[in-house]
């Protein structure tokens, strides 16, 4: 079951990222052994690993045990918004990863088309053919390739036979 976690609008710019962070650790105890979390975070003008250990510390500083290589955690951290990998999937051109894509991508009647341009980089990474996903790829989208892994290796899609 999706369960998406709504988060408070105020108008600050950084509610969105604070509400992450904040609801990270309830979350993570919360995971049922069916299940599997996935915390969405910008990087915004930082890097993938700041925002990583942001909420890793997060989790710790709650008390709750940090994320192991096994377990269904996944942290996604697109640098600056979930657009730019957007506008790259959808395209497959290069794009600046130093400036906001936020309004350049505008049609969520794309997304589906865009996550099935995700599986196939993912799969390209595999020794399948999708042309030159992870060659011109943002470096965000390629930090989270081993973010990939664990997705699929927990929903077992990873590998088709």
């Amino acid at each position: 079951m999706l369960r998406p976690s709504n988060f408070p609008k105020d108008g600050t710019g950084g509610a969105g990222e604070k509400h992450v962070r904040d609801t990270y650790p309830r979350e993570m105890k919360s995971l049922r052994s069916n299940s599997i979390l996935i915390a969405v975070i910008d990087a915004d003008d930082h890097t993938v690993e700041a925002h990583d250990a942001q909420l890793n510390a997060a989790a710790e500083r709650a008390g709750v045990k940090r994320r192991s290589l096994d377990s269904p955690v996944i942290h996604v951290i697109p640098k600056w918004s979930i657009e730019t990998w957007l506008c790259y999937l959808e395209n497959r051109d290069q794009v600046d990863e130093t400036k906001s894509m936020k309004n350049q991508f505008r049609d969520n009647k794309k997304i589906p088309a865009c996550a099935e341009q995700l599986v196939k980089c993912y799969r390209a990474t595999e020794g399948r053919d999708a042309g030159d996903c992870q060659d011109n790829a943002p470096e965000s989208l390629k930090k989270a390739r081993p973010e990939l892994e664990r997705f699929f290796k927990a929903y077992r899609l990873a590998k088709p036979r």
